[in-house]
């Protein structure tokens, strides 16, 4: 992120230094003011000085309304005193990310999260596809970013989907914007989903997932989802791998109740593809195990009419 700095320094060769430390911290100086009149025609023409500094020397008489206009972001320095390093900490303080960006706790969101192992899961086509079968009965929105997370309203039903993603512990310590979102998902999270592809390396991607998410400080119910499932010999192997692996942990986590639910979902490119349609929904496997899921997160009513949920919208980043 570019700091952008004003500069009210007398001393030629003192403000050179300071252009130069600017300079190779990547800051861009886009007023070298002489007098106090150069400052205040400038910030006239802006219209938010909230990313803006102004660092004067202690000789550069500033007049207060200036001083003001730039709140905390106004730094005075002095020749003979100058740190060079603590000038930096005070630029990196305002600008650099927090450690770990909080969600506000207190909303008690409603939150759904699917992720999904990497490898073309399916997570979009799930998460589509549950959050329009939800929107039947339920008011729900789509999370797709940290800023509209935060900015949600309390008691709100919401889901989100993120791929992809093996482990989530790595996260909490990442100052990078998608690793904080990644993070306040989980916080915020009532129900969190893993989608795996049925292949020997969704498998692995899985194990992986699992051994992580048993050190989770925030850990919420979990739902594992094996999805693109081919109903012969090869899929029945995988399925007898993916029941064991689900039925290891909760035996392991049966002590403290940490449970986790498993669903299967059949790749079927027709029933996918003909959607929209007036075909009944819950004529097709695949569409019975996203009901099914759906209603495993929510009280749901049956659906018994022939009209379709997914309006062949997706989740957008």
């Amino acid at each position: 992120m570019t700091i952008n700095v004003i500069t009210a320094i007398k001393d030629g060769e003192f403000e050179a230094e300071v252009a130069n430390l600017l300079f190779s911290h990547g800051c861009e100086i886009s007023l070298r003011a002489i007098e106090p009149i150069d400052i205040a025609n400038f910030i006239l023409e802006l219209s938010d000085l909230e990313r803006w500094y102004l660092i004067h020397s202690d000789d550069f008489l500033i007049p207060k309304q200036i001083k003001t206009a730039f709140n905390s972001h106004s730094i005075m320095v002095n020749r003979n005193t100058f740190n060079p390093k603590q000038l930096i900490d005070q630029l990196a303080d305002n600008f650099r990310p927090p450690l770990l960006q909080t969600i506000d706790t207190n909303k008690n969101l409603d939150l759904i999260t699917i992720f999904g192992s990497a490898g073309g899961a399916g997570t979009t086509t799930i998460a589509s596809h549950i959050f329009f079968r939800i929107k039947q009965s339920h008011s729900i929105a789509a999370i797709n970013n940290l800023d509209q997370l935060s900015t949600m309203k309390a008691d709100t039903l919401c889901l989100a989907e993120y791929s992809p993603i093996r482990s989530i512990n790595s996260y909490f310590t990442d100052r990078r914007k998608p690793a904080q979102y990644i993070s306040a998902l989980v916080k915020a999270s009532k129900q969190i989903a893993y989608v795996i592809n049925s292949t020997n390396t969704g498998l692995s991607n899985l194990e992986i997932f699992l051994k992580d998410y048993q050190t989770l400080k925030f850990r919420k119910p979990l739902t594992v989802i094996l999805n693109k499932h081919f109903q012969d010999s090869e899929g029945r192997h995988i399925f007898k791998k993916f029941s064991n692996i689900v039925f290891e942990f909760n035996d392991q986590s049966s002590r403290n109740s940490q449970q986790i639910s498993s669903f299967v979902v059949s790749f079927n490119h027709r029933a996918i593809a003909r959607f929209p349609s007036k075909l009944n929904p819950l004529s097709d496997n695949f569409f019975k195990q996203i009901n099914q899921i759906s209603q495993n997160w929510l009280r749901l009513p049956e659906q018994n009419s022939g009209k379709s949920w997914f309006d062949g919208k997706s989740f957008k980043r």
